[in-house]
């Protein structure tokens, strides 16, 4: 499969340092994310929203939900983190092992 089709906006390059400009710009964006979302589908039928962009490829639902479902984890991390300073996740094998149970491959 052509590369282009599978990965649209080229293939993932991970930034060697974050710097406070770099961390500043993405945190900027977040406000405008469900904003900008919302425009781009709401005019799309149920048909166009249940779709894959290509043979293989997650339709629009399915990205929005993944998008959904990574801010929640991030959101549940976070607090597991902070938690973890009390000793509520006293091992990495009990965090992995509970964050797995609500996982489906």
């Amino acid at each position: 499969m052509d590369d282009h089709f599978r990965f649209p906006i080229g293939h993932f390059v991970p930034y060697l340092e974050f710097t406070d400009e770099l961390r500043r710009g993405f945190i900027d964006q977040i406000p405008g994310i469900t904003k900008a979302l919302r425009e781009v589908t709401q005019h799309l039928h149920d048909e166009q929203l249940h779709t894959p962009y290509r043979t293989g490829g997650w339709t629009i639902t399915q990205m929005v939900h993944h998008l959904a479902d990574n801010d929640m984890n991030a959101y549940i991390r976070f607090k597991r983190a902070l938690t973890d300073l009390i000793g509520y996740c006293s091992t990495t094998t009990i965090c992995l092992a509970w964050e797995a149970s609500y996982r489906s491959d």
